[in-house]
């Protein structure tokens, strides 16, 4: 559905007998990267046009393929895939075809979002100074082989580019609480805001 946030009125766009899951807007609002589980219960990427009601189909891996975002001026997709095992990072163009791995480290890459050529994910890491279980955020660019980290401790989930690509937008779990967390790219800046009680389960701009 699109939803007016003023008067509360809601349009049917799409429906799926599985799974579904809208992961990203383009810029002009008229077109949307949806996962849906249309064939054999597997979920794929597929790019609906808002205007036409088309539907197309990006990925045609017989696993897992969710969570599409616009990258690279909106003509490549990104998006997480278990086509080697474990989660990852890869990236096709808009029309589907050959796919491109874009993150060779860690063993669990997720929660993926992109603003142009930059992707900032999840990434779970083995035991360290910090402890067990630790998910971290990076930022990648498509364009070189950058790598920033930018978090160190704590379970680090569902980052969200602002719309400016200025900042990021995350979860964060640590010692037993949960906090709102956001970081200022251009200036190495991050605030962490705990909640007082409950934990947060997914977030967007």
């Amino acid at each position: 559905y699109v939803v007016d946030i003023y008067s509360g009125a809601k349009q049917k766009l799409l429906d799926s007998p599985g799974m579904m899951v809208c992961s990203d807007v383009s810029e002009d609002g008229n077109k949307l990267l949806v996962t849906m589980a249309k064939h054999d219960d597997q979920p794929d990427v597929f790019l609906y046009d808002v205007r036409s009601g088309g539907v197309k189909r990006i990925t045609t891996f017989p696993g897992i393929d969710v969570g599409g975002y616009f990258i690279d001026n909106e003509q490549r997709v990104a998006f997480v895939s278990d086509r080697l095992g474990t989660p990852n990072i890869f990236a096709t163009s808009i029309n589907g075809g050959a796919v491109e791995q874009l993150v060779y480290h860690g063993k669990n890459n997720v929660s993926l979002t992109a603003y142009d050529h930059y992707i900032a994910y999840s990434s779970r890491e083995g035991e360290n100074e910090f402890g067990r279980n630790t998910f971290n955020l990076y930022l990648i660019s498509t364009q070189s082989n950058f790598i920033r980290r930018l978090t160190a401790e704590g379970v680090n989930e569902l980052p969200r580019f602002s719309r400016d690509g200025e900042s990021l937008l995350f979860i964060k779990n640590l010692r037993y609480e949960s906090a709102l967390g956001i970081i200022r790219l251009n200036y190495n800046k991050s605030f962490v805001f705990p909640l007082r009680d409950g934990k947060i389960q997914s977030l967007d701009w």
